[in-house]
């Protein structure tokens, strides 16, 4: 509640749609539940303002009461998983002696739905479910797989355990801003995997598929759960640079020409030299945005990183395909000596050298973000001086503070453009017509 209260002026136009859908699915009255008019809403967005606590209090409730119901109208209660979630909602001294006799209570589907409800609202916020059906159009039940499948995935349940146990002894604000960033990633990570499985059996595919992937992609950025004695700090400022890094899990070539940890190397070496991480830091939401907006910027983020992801995969195989073949092998391969030479030299060389060889590729981007951070045009439309130059792979400069949507869309066309031209063939065809 503190978290909704204290960014309500963000959330407000979240809010606003929550509250019609409420009063179209659960019989909201906002008279007698005493929540503002669309006057009064309007008053509120004028003024950069948000819900109070009260009234933040009465759409949370009235989202629990509406998750679990839909929860009940499902099969999900009656998945055997699901079981534990009844089994702890009694004290360890019952679970122990009576474990058979509660799988079989007769409200045995009542305490699911409801602890599921609970959770997710608390943790997520009153609005995580309608937003996951209006984003991917799934249901409530799909929405609250999809939540435990991010948990299992990336630890979640850990790090929200310790943001519980150790939360008291944070300050105030750094608490907030942690439980903030965690509901971000989860509702991110939950919004990803509805994009490529949902229901039951996608559902447990994809978990079951990624689950060995998706640790060691954690690990790389330093978000391990933070378990018992583990690192909450770093866990939670790790989960901003892992939420840019999920499509690295999908996007691989197959054979995948590295592992998934070096993938995540190349990812941060090529956000700064390229920009794409100070690019995707300024396509943040702000409290006057309204919801089309917030979706344009939700949409053009999840498109730069999986452009991004391409391109990590992309240095990748190219070094794999430079590399050197020892005497009595086919090729190089992802595992062996063969992976170990090319990858030897690390992230920082082996992205230099595949800049430097594509710097007239990469030449028409730059110059867009050169643009966006404040540079004078360069008079030229599609730079191809960089090679003649001595180009050098540096940080990127793109500016700060929240960038335009219109001109965010420009910058992440041009980067689908500079994929598409780093995979030309030597005989000129590009990446969509090459195999047909």
């Amino acid at each position: 509640m503190s978290l909704a209260a204290t960014y309500a002026p963000y959330f407000l136009d979240r809010h606003i749609r929550l509250l019609r859908n409420l009063e179209v699915r659960s019989g909201l009255v906002r008279s007698l539940d005493h929540l503002p008019s669309e006057v009064r809403l309007e008053e509120l967005r004028g003024a950069r303002s948000g819900l109070t606590r009260p009234e933040l209090a009465v759409l949370q409730a009235k989202a629990k009461i509406l998750v679990r119901q839909e929860l009940l109208d499902s099969t999900l209660p009656d998945t055997p998983a699901l079981d534990l979630v009844a089994q702890h909602y009694f004290p360890p001294a019952v679970r122990e002696r009576f474990a058979g006799r509660i799988s079989a209570h007769p409200l045995v589907r009542e305490i699911i739905a409801t602890r599921l409800a609970n959770e997710l609202v608390n943790r997520l916020g009153p609005g995580f479910v309608f937003r996951l059906e209006e984003q991917t159009g799934v249901t409530s039940a799909d929405a609250a797989r999809a939540y435990a499948a991010a948990a299992v995935l990336f630890g979640l349940d850990g790090l929200w355990a310790a943001l519980d146990r150790r939360g008291d002894a944070m300050e105030a604000a750094a608490e907030l801003a942690g439980r903030r960033a965690a509901r971000e990633f989860h509702e991110l990570a939950s919004e990803w995997l509805l994009r490529h499985a949902r229901g039951r059996a996608g559902t447990t595919a994809v978990t079951e598929r990624l689950r060995g992937p998706a640790a060691d992609l954690a690990a790389s950025f330093g978000v391990t759960g933070a378990g018992a004695g583990g690192d909450l700090t770093g866990t939670i400022s790790g989960l901003g640079a892992l939420g840019t890094a999920l499509d690295l899990l999908v996007a691989s070539p197959v054979p995948a020409p590295a592992a998934v940890e070096d993938a995540a190397a190349v990812h941060v070496v090529l956000g700064r030299w390229l920009g794409l991480a100070g690019l995707h830091g300024r396509l943040v939401d702000v409290a006057a945005d309204s919801h089309w907006t917030l979706a344009a910027k939700a949409a053009l983020r999840a498109r730069l990183t999986e452009l991004w992801a391409t391109l990590d995969w992309l240095v990748l195989a190219a070094a794999r395909a430079d590399a050197p073949i020892s005497p009595g092998t086919r090729e190089p391969t992802s595992t062996g000596g063969d992976a170990h030479a090319y990858l030897a030299d690390g992230p920082r060389v082996l992205t230099s050298r595949w800049l430097v060889q594509r710097a007239e590729a990469v030449g028409p981007f730059t110059a867009v973000l050169a643009e966006l951070a404040g540079e004078p045009p360069s008079g030229e439309p599609r730079p191809r001086s960089a090679r003649r130059a001595g180009f050098q792979p540096t940080d990127l400069r793109v500016g700060t503070g929240p960038l335009d949507v219109a001109a965010a869309t420009v910058a992440i066309r041009e980067l689908r453009l500079l994929v598409e031209r780093v995979q030309f063939t030597d005989s000129g065809l590009g990446p969509h017509v090459r195999n047909r």
